[in-house]
């Protein structure tokens, strides 16, 4: 029976609550920990008669609060929506705006985006992580001093499985130290927490990303796998060359936007392999360029993986020929007649003869988080 990422957590921290799950700015924190923080929050939620399906709403930067807050409202049964709190208070707005959310749980700084939103309705809860409260806002402590959850919601196992399936391709297990330096609002850092969560590995968790600093972090904290973006890896190869650049515990990369011409000398130079991969974040990884050097091809997002069709459809929603660029769309694989549509990724690409996925645009938000890290 398919388990959810909450249930999965529960059960690790019951079968070895001492064992460290989150490794951050200098602490340790264990299953046991975290799973308690998080039936913290589903238990704030019961009581203020949040429904099944509501939408909680997360601008959190990386910081154990956020996966607590994250793993809590699933558990709670809450559609989560997660927003870069480094984005524009406008852009942050208008996505607020539209989703509507029940809860809202952010960091001081992020505050201007809930106030700019006009007409929140009555029910509307905010909650400040740090920081001083404010005037209709609930402090975190509070949320985390009540009870925990007495019972919960089963929630969805979709993510837990697929990050089950992208683990096993990748060869990810329970020895594995996973660095997150992404921003956990993108799809790809809650894809590497998930698949940490689904086969009890464990997180090594940055602020962000350093190229200065990198190396050294991860050798410190005997991280084994890194989930980056291209432009990662541009600043990390663009530095002076060193003897140790390979003296590391990292034994793979796993990329999305990986520029071609560094790609192999990336690995030669850190011996590293680099896994191209690409995603949505309705779906998390929907393709894999194999780690096999044999069977990759360079410059491709890669094949489908097993548990997601993947397909290349015009305005019409209709497949497109191989080389013909259109709308990058997926679905589950297995599915009953009259199931899920195609899901939009949010980007454009096209296939080639072997169904290779060659993606030309990103999607918009994780990107522009993306950039916004860059530039930061």
């Amino acid at each position: 029976m398919p388990y959810s990422l909450p249930e999965l957590l529960l059960a690790s921290a019951y079968e070895d609550p001492g064992r460290p799950f989150l490794f951050f700015a200098g602490r340790t924190h264990s299953r046991a920990e975290i799973a308690y923080g998080m039936r913290r929050v589903a238990g704030w939620l019961q009581r203020g008669h949040f429904a099944e399906g509501d939408t909680v709403a997360l601008l959190l930067s990386n910081q154990p609060d956020f996966v607590v807050a994250w793993l809590g409202a699933t558990l709670a049964g809450a559609r989560v929506l997660s927003l870069d709190p480094a984005a524009p208070p406008e852009e942050n707005a208008a996505l607020l705006d539209e989703a509507r959310p029940r809860v809202v749980i952010a960091r001081p700084s992020a505050m201007p985006a809930v106030r700019a939103v006009r007409d929140w309705p009555a029910s509307l809860r905010t909650v400040i992580v740090g920081g001083p409260g404010t005037a209709g806002t609930t402090r975190w402590s509070a949320v985390m001093d009540g009870p925990p959850a007495q019972g919960f919601s089963r929630s969805d196992s979709a993510l837990s499985t697929a990050a089950g399936g992208m683990a096993r391709l990748l060869g990810i297990d329970e020895q594995d130290r996973i660095m997150l330096v992404l921003p956990l609002s993108c799809t790809a850092a809650q894809q590497s927490l998930a698949m940490a969560i689904s086969t009890g590995a464990s997180i090594v968790l940055e602020r962000g990303f350093s190229p200065a600093t990198f190396w050294t972090r991860a050798r410190n904290r005997g991280a084994t796998q890194v989930s980056v973006a291209g432009w990662h890896l541009s600043q990390l190869y663009a530095r002076p060359t060193r003897r140790n650049d390979s003296d590391h515990p990292i034994r793979q990369v796993l990329s999305v936007g990986t520029p071609t011409e560094i790609h192999e000398g990336f690995e030669h130079r850190f011996g590293v392999c680099v896994v191209e991969a690409f995603g949505s974040r309705e779906a998390g990884f929907i393709t894999v360029n194999p780690a096999e050097r044999g069977r990759r091809k360079l410059g491709t997002a890669g094949l489908p993986v097993p548990w997601r069709e993947v397909v290349v459809l015009d305005d019409a929603m209709l497949p497109v020929p191989p080389g013909i660029v259109g709308r990058i769309c997926s679905r589950p694989r297995l599915q009953a007649p009259g199931g899920d549509h195609w899901q939009h990724t949010g980007a454009f690409g096209a296939t080639d003869e072997e169904g290779f996925l060659t993606v030309l645009g990103p999607p918009t938000r994780c990107y522009a988080a993306l950039l916004r890290q860059a530039s930061s």
